[in-house]
């Protein structure tokens, strides 16, 4: 049987260890970013920007 005092404590127990996770990558050296999952930047984010505006122009009637 569980206590009344015990259910709060499972509702934060997992929000609170995602926290932790993340502060622990945040620390971390490892990027968050990584070029080659993100082929279409390659021209830089300017041309991409660019590219979208253009296919967005051609879509309007």
């Amino acid at each position: 049987m569980t206590s009344r005092r015990t259910k709060p404590v499972r509702k934060v127990a997992p929000v609170d260890q995602r926290r932790r996770e993340l502060l622990t990558f945040l620390r971390g050296d490892r990027p968050a970013w990584q070029e080659h999952d993100h082929p279409e930047l390659a021209a830089g984010t300017a041309a991409w920007v660019r590219n979208l505006r253009r296919e967005s122009d051609r879509r309007r009637p």
